[in-house]
This record gives structure tokens, C-alpha cells and sequence, in this order.
């Protein structure tokens, strides 16, 4: 939110306080200018509101400087040295909501005040404030005093209670994040963004496919203790993932998947197999190991037909289910029966009777910087959002929440604490309030995706940036052995997965366990060849480049050159360096060995495979299409390029909901194009760059802009979803 245009825009009303007050600029009778003659006076005048609509404007201002407070420093705020307000300290610190409807600020000139002080690098110094102050007294506005002023911030800071996590990298660097337990449960608790949660994934049949809540990740993939735990039925009662329940009919089922079907709450649920023993009255309880959602054994069920719990369920005998079973459910897997799952439910012990909200987020990071030249992005920056929002609410500025960032760590060094905070989350979850239903629940919170641009997600993934790499794909086992290969047919038809005849011959996806099985297996061989060149050899082989674990190799190969360079010179080796391999990584090795890799290695959930999505913008408009376009427009002459420059001018963009056309730089300036403009050219090609184009290279263009119309939709089905 703009503040500056927010305080020009906010008209002034009549406070019903006596004495001058910020709202006299109103009554200000000064003579008009010359420059003001002829212009109506009823354009500066307004009936005054019968209602509080004008006050409400000014009343909007206050989320606007409660923001600017929460992101200031605490040492911004300082005690002054002198008591000389002990009326307004007093005032401040005794400050309630029912005292004023200013709060938590006491009245309107201390907003404006704290507006007017500004926060972080857009602070005014004290003498500035004084000296503003000073002027506004000539229209009788008093505002409070400095001292008093941030007296009141400090107050308001303590309201806000945000923690700032402060934690060494391991390559020793400072970072400092913010706490995802508090942002998101600050969300729970706004009247603006929780009502629009989903709690649940839906089941949409492959139709009207658009938020995040009806992915296949959220309603299928999620492994069973990061999916949905539980759910309240009508009649009051916690029915909680893989807990025997009794339905209606008397039939004991196990549920394995909660979703939303049509507004409607329904479990897909597997009828156990059972092993007897009757004598001791022991029963065991036993269901496939891995049951999947569109498994045929599954039995879909309304949850409200669930009638007891797993700890209500009575036995013919009279005995409780919960002690002939033992409190486990043993895992069928080729006839063999593990006990793994324990029961009551974990998460039923950890609630503790309140409500479960299932709340998965979208990860994103990004280098920053806040300038307009990409060149100062040095800040790595992770932001996230919540899934459960529907894109009109989730694409709004305050629901993208900032997390931590630094200029000096990279991205998988902060990528540290960001994953230590969802594992927490997702193992242990934490208290929130929720507004909707007026109480306090407990939330887990797992990712659900990672979104980023093509060279981060290559850190992230543990693979080389695309491009001019031997292995440019981060979902399968694309490869060539030298660049110069890339031209030739066999890798063609590997990017293509097509083979000689034009048959599809997809190729070998990576997984996740293999690309942690070979970071490993490269640090193993660091330290038994200690050469970067064979280093470099077997990333090329594996296709894996884990960028933490090469800043170990680095700092191995180091520490062996200068062992070599002292040996050499005929000087003894210090005491700290006679080892092969420095004493840090020998340690680190020992007590903390996943620290010398790449940390989303371990976070829980996430699959570096499937779990990061292509980014459009990159790939797409400023990847194929930017070179396409480019390639275009050089096979065209001067004469060509003077009336496509014409038809630019004379196009009529009214009915295709874009922005305005630039038509010189379309023509002229191709290096200044951005996403925006190759989404128009791709949306205008066909009425305006197709006379110029040859059959084949139409071929080209329409397949592509039918493949943009599929790739910007955003309202799919499943068709369309396969068509892509």
C-alpha cells in the first residue's frame, strides 16, 4: 500500500472534539489565488456524511502504520533520556481498546504522527519531525511530542510480538529470518484472509481446475502423516486419519484420504483384514502397505455416515476394539505384517481435543534487491503463500509473506532455516487462533511447492543451471556427452523423447532418493581422489551438483594445496593441519553429516522432482518464444520490418485484455522486451506476423500460440492439463 497516496487521497472530516485539531485545514479561510478563479466552489466543498464512511478512510491508515511498526528495528525505539511526558507516557501505557477507537494508537494526531515519522530507510530524523511539527502549528494541528511518539511504537511493537530467529550459516554467516508460526497465524486470526482458507483438498473429477487446493499433490501424493489428519463430522466428532471408525451400518472401515467433493466432506476408506486369536481375545488389524487414493480397494464414504471413534468401538465379546488390537495396525506387504502404524493417531494426542487445520504453503525464492537494475540483486529472499487461497486472494500483495533474506548467504545456507521451521511444523505443528470458528487449533503446516526460476531451482534440485549444461533437465536423464553433440539426431530425439521412427520413448525421470544417494556418493569420491578435475568428470556423470557440498569440496582442495605449499617450502606442518582432511569437516562429518549437504535434502514432503513447477515466465515467453520472435524478425527486411511496424500501430488490442503495445520497440528495440511483451506478440502473431512468415515457420508459430493458449489458462480441465 502506498501510504503518501493513501494520506493525499483520504479526505478530511470534522472531529467532534473541541479545540483545533488536524481537521482546521478544512476551515482554513484564506482568500483564493487568481489562479483559482472561475473554477465552481462546489468542487472543494462536500455535504458533510451523515454516517462514519469519510472517518473509516483515516481509520484505514492504521493498518497501514501498524505495517510500517512491525518492520522497524527494536532499536529503533529508545527510551528518552528525560521524563518530561509523563502525562502522554501514562496516557500510552494505559491505552485499551474500549478508551478510544484510535487504538492502539491514542487518537488521530498520533497516527498521523507515526505516518509522518516513516520506518526503516524512509525515517525522518528527529529535527526534521520538529521542525514539520513547528510548521503545522500555523494551521493550529499540534502534534505529539518525538519522545512521545516513540514511546507509543515501542508500546505497539511489544502488541505485534513478531520474532526475529537469528542463526550462524554453515559456512559461519549471519541470518536472521522471521517466524512462519506467527505469520501464518496471524492469518488465521484476520477477518480479510480466513475465510477464504481451504482447509481440505477437493476432488474436482478433472473439471474447473484453478487453486492450489485441487492439485493432485494436496488430494493424493502427500505421504500419510503430512496429508489431512483429521476431520469434524456433524455430529461433533474428531475422526482421525488411518483410526479404525464404525460407520452407520455397522461396518468397521479404515479412512486413508480426507477431501471436499461438491461442498460435501468424504473419506476414502480400505475394510481391514483381521488375524484372530480367541483365546486371549487379541485381534490383528491389517491393511495394505502404500494404498493409493484411486485404488480399487477403496471405499468412498460420506463422513458424516461415520457414527463412533476409534476408542468408542465395542467388540461382540464387550471389549473395547483399542485393547483387543493393541493400539496397532500392521502394514501388509507381501503377505508379510509390519507393525508400523501405532494407534491413536499421533496427531490426536497433540491436539488434545481442538480442531486440526491442515495448512500447506507455496515456497518462493528469489535474489532481490528493491531496485529497478536486476544488477543489484545480491539479496537472496524466500517468501511463501498459502495454498489454501484461491488466486484472486492469494495473488494480493499482503498474502505474499517475506520470511528472511541476506546478501551475504546464499540461498541453500538460509534454505537451513526454512527448513528446520516446516519440519517443525509438520512434525509437531502449533497453536493459532482461528476467527471462523471463534477458537484456538492446532495447525500443521508442510510445503507444498517450490517456486523459483529456472538457475534457482537448479540449487535447489541439486542439478546443473540449464542452458549450456550436458544435463539441462532437472526432471529427467536428458544428457550428452559433449556440447557439441546437442546438434546431432540421437540427442534430438532425447529431448523430444521421441526415437528414429517417431514413437514416443520417454525418458528416465529422476527421483528424489537418487539424487541424494548420488550428492553422497560425490563427497565420498572428493575425499578419495581430492582433485577438482575428477570431481567435476563424476557431476557430469551423476548429473548432480549439490552448490553446499562443492563449497566443502572447495575448501577441501584448498586446505590440500596449502598442506602442499608448506610441505614443499620444507616447514612443519602446524598441529591443526596434519590431518588429510581439516578437523571442522572431520567434526561435521561425525555429529552433523547433513549439514554438509544441501538442506531441502531432508525437508519433509517435498520432492525436488515433482514438486517444482516450471516457470512460465522464464521457459516459456523468455525462452522459446523471446527466440523464435527474434529469429523472425531477422529474416525480415527493412521494407518488412516498415509496415509490420504499421500494423503494430493500427492494432486494435480492445478485446484481448492486454496492455498497451509498444509498436517501435516490437520492431527496433528487440533487447528491451520483457515477459509482458512476448505474451502480446505470441496473443497478436497470428493477425499480424503470419503474412510475413513462411508455411513451415506458421507450422512453428501455431503450435506454439496454441500451446500459450493452454499454458494461460487459468481455469483448466484434465483434457487440457494432458494436452500441455
Amino acid at each position: 500500500m502506498d501510504t503518501d497516496q493513501n494520506l493525499n487521497e483520504a479526505p478530511l472530516f470534522v472531529d467532534e472534539r473541541e479545540g483545533p485539531t488536524l481537521d482546521d485545514f478544512q476551515n482554513s479561510e484564506d482568500e483564493p489565488d487568481g489562479e483559482a478563479e472561475g473554477i465552481p466552489d462546489s468542487i472543494f466543498s462536500e455535504e458533510e456524511p451523515d454516517d462514519n464512511e469519510t472517518e473509516l478512510n483515516w481509520i484505514d491508515m492504521i493498518d497501514v502504520a501498524m505495517e510500517q511498526i512491525g518492520s522497524e528495528p527494536k532499536d529503533r525505539t529508545c527510551n528518552p533520556p528525560f521524563s518530561n511526558f509523563c502525562q502522554e507516557e501514562t496516557m500510552i501505557d494505559d491505552l485499551t481498546p474500549d478508551k478510544t477507537s484510535w487504538y492502539p494508537f491514542l487518537n488521530k494526531e498520533y497516527l498521523v504522527a507515526s505516518l509522518l515519522v516513516g520506518y526503516l530507510y524512509k525515517i525522518i530524523s528527529r529535527d526534521m519531525y520538529h521542525q514539520i511539527q513547528s510548521i503545522l502549528t500555523l494551521y493550529h494541528v499540534i502534534l505529539p511530542r518525538w519522545e512521545a511518539i516513540q514511546h507509543m511504537r515501542a508500546k505497539i511493537q511489544t502488541l505485534i510480538n513478531h520474532t526475529i530467529i537469528e542463526k550462524e550459516s554453515v559456512f559461519g554467516n549471519p541470518m536472521f529470518a522471521l517466524n512462519a508460526k506467527e505469520i501464518i497465524s496471524d492469518d488465521l486470526m484476520n477477518p480479510l484472509v480466513a475465510p477464504h482458507i481451504d482447509f481440505f483438498a477437493e476432488e474436482t473429477k478433472g473439471n474447473n481446475i484453478y487453486k492450489a487446493s485441487q492439485s493432485n499433490k494436496w488430494l493424493k501424493e502427500l505421504a500419510p502423516d503430512l496429508r489431512v489428519q483429521m476431520v469434524k463430522s456433524k455430529n461433533k466428532k474428531h475422526f482421525y486419519n488411518l483410526e479404525p471408525v464404525k460407520m452407520k451400518n455397522g461396518k468397521i472401515t479404515v479412512p486413508v484420504f480426507f477431501y471436499i467433493h461438491q461442498n460435501e466432506y468424504f473419506a476414502k476408506c480400505y475394510t481391514p483384514v483381521y488375524k484372530s486369536n480367541q483365546p486371549n481375545s487379541k485381534i490383528q488389524i491389517g491393511i495394505p502397505k502404500n494404498l493409493l487414493f484411486n485404488d480399487e480397494a477403496m471405499t468412498v464414504f460420506p463422513v458424516d455416515n461415520m457414527e463412533l471413534t476409534y476408542d468408542k468401538i465395542r467388540m461382540v465379546n464387550g471389549m473395547k476394539l483399542s485393547e483387543c488390537c493393541r493400539g496397532n495396525i500392521y502394514e501388509i506387504n507381501l503377505n508379510n505384517w509390519d507393525l508400523t502404524i501405532l494407534l491413536p493417531n499421533p496427531w490426536r494426542t497433540k491436539a488434545d481435543g481442538r480442531i486440526l487445520r491442515h495448512m500447506p504453503v507455496n515456497l518462493y525464492c528469489d535474489d532481490t534487491s528493491g531496485n529497478k537494475s536486476k544488477k543489484w540483486n545480491k539479496h537472496i529472499s524466500y517468501y511463501f503463500t498459502l495454498s489454501g487461497l484461491p488466486p484472486k486472494i492469494l495473488n494480493q500483495q499482503f498474502n505474499c509473506h517475506f520470511l528472511c533474506t541476506s546478501n551475504i548467504a546464499g540461498s541453500l545456507e538460509l534454505g537451513e532455516m526454512v527448513v528446520e521451521q516446516f519440519n517443525e511444523m509438520s512434525d509437531n505443528g502449533f497453536e493459532a487462533y482461528n476467527i471462523t470458528i471463534s477458537q484456538k487449533v492446532l495447525v500443521m503446516t508442510s510445503v507444498l511447492c517450490f517456486l523459483a526460476d529456472s538457475p534457482m531451482h537448479a540449487k535447489i534440485t541439486n542439478t546443473p543451471v540449464p542452458g549450456n549444461s550436458l544435463n539441462p533437465c532437472r526432471y529427467c536423464i536428458l544428457s550428452s556427452e559433449k556440447m557439441k553433440d546437442r546438434k546431432h539426431m540421437p540427442y534430438i530425439c532425447q529431448f523430444v523423447q521421441k526415437n528414429y521412427h517417431g514413437l514416443n520413448c520417454p525418458n528416465r525421470v529422476r527421483t528424489m532418493e537418487e539424487t541424494s544417494k548420488n550428492s553422497k556418493a560425490l563427497w565420498a569420491y572428493v575425499k578419495e581422489t581430492m582433485k577438482l578435475d575428477k570431481l567435476n568428470k563424476k557431476s557430469l556423470e551423476f548429473g548432480v551438483r549439490d552448490q553446499i557440498n562443492q563449497k566443502f569440496a572447495k575448501q577441501l582442495f584448498d586446505y590440500k594445496a596449502e598442506r602442499v605449499a608448506i610441505i614443499k617450502s620444507g616447514e612443519e606442518l602446524p598441529e591443526d593441519m596434519t590431518n588429510e582432511i581439516p578437523q571442522k569437516l572431520v567434526d561435521m562429518e561425525k555429529n552433523n553429516p547433513e549439514k554438509l549437504f544441501n538442506p531441502f535434502l531432508k525437508l519433509r514432503g517435498f520432492d525436488m522432482v515433482k514438486d517444482t513447477p516450471v516457470d512460465v515466465l522464464h521457459v516459456f515467453l523468455l525462452g522459446v518464444v523471446k527466440y523464435l520472435f527474434q529469429d523472425f524478425m531477422d529474416g525480415l527486411n527493412q521494407k518488412s520490418k516498415e509496415k509490420l511496424l504499421a500494423l503494430w500501430y493500427s492494432f486494435n488490442t480492445n478485446s484481448l485484455n492486454i496492455p498497451s503495445i509498444r509498436p517501435t520497440s516490437m520492431v527496433q528495440l528487440l533487447s528491451s522486451l520483457i515477459g509482458k511483451d512476448f505474451r502480446i506478440i505470441l496473443q497478436a502473431a497470428p493477425f499480424i506476423c503470419f503474412q510475413f512468415m513462411t508455411p513451415s515457420d506458421i507450422k512453428i508459430w501455431s503450435s506454439l500460440c496454441h500451446l500459450g493458449s493452454l499454458v494461460f489458462q487459468v481455469l483448466t480441465t484434465w483434457k487440457n492439463i494432458l494436452k500441455i
